[in-house]
């Protein structure tokens, strides 16, 4: 698990009965890997602040063309920490998510979609018998949804080379 020590340090902890009785090659991959992550929770409030930054640039930058895509938001009770920025493409655009998400591959800004989409779609699921009640919201982010990266390594002129090509994608619907 993952917490805060009275420090306000991060640390990550392992509870005693996930450990193995004897030594093993696995306990050391587990041991290594703890190690190296608390090095990396030292920098966590650092890196969650980089990528709420990127994030609020981008939602100014990309703001001008929100009537054909949804930005990202938070709630008065959220804290988002942006591990992607998620954009919806409007489904009565002129365009489809794919010639969005084309034309930012082609100027070299990647592009995943959403992991996993909607569940029932997904080939371990399609032969079940199970019952799926209609899901509209999931069905809308697998059609039209998409994110780019928000690495806290981004930089200020990396985030406004994005917003550019953007705008340039734009120029032909606005």
């Amino acid at each position: 698990s993952i917490r805060r020590t009275q420090e306000g340090k991060w640390r990550l902890t392992m509870k005693q009965k996930r450990f193995f009785n004897l030594a093993s090659v696995i306990f050391g991959i587990i041991f290594t890997s703890s190690v190296f992550g608390n090095a990396q929770l030292e920098k966590l409030d650092e890196f969650i602040k980089a990528r709420r930054n990127n994030s609020i640039l981008l939602n100014e930058l990309l703001a001008p063309f929100t009537d054909y895509i949804q930005l990202p938001f938070e709630k008065k009770w959220a804290f988002h920490t942006f591990y992607g920025y998620p954009i919806l493409v409007d489904p009565n655009a002129p365009f489809g998510r794919k010639d969005l998400v084309d034309h930012l591959e082609k100027n070299k800004i990647e592009t995943r979609p959403f992991f996993g989409g909607s569940l029932p779609d997904q080939p371990a699921f399609r032969d079940k018998n199970i019952r799926v009640h209609s899901i509209p919201n999931a069905t809308l982010i697998r059609d039209y949804g998409f994110f780019i990266g928000c690495h806290p390594g981004i930089s200020e002129a990396d985030i406004e080379y994005i917003g550019g090509v953007f705008a340039d994608f734009f120029k032909e619907y606005q």
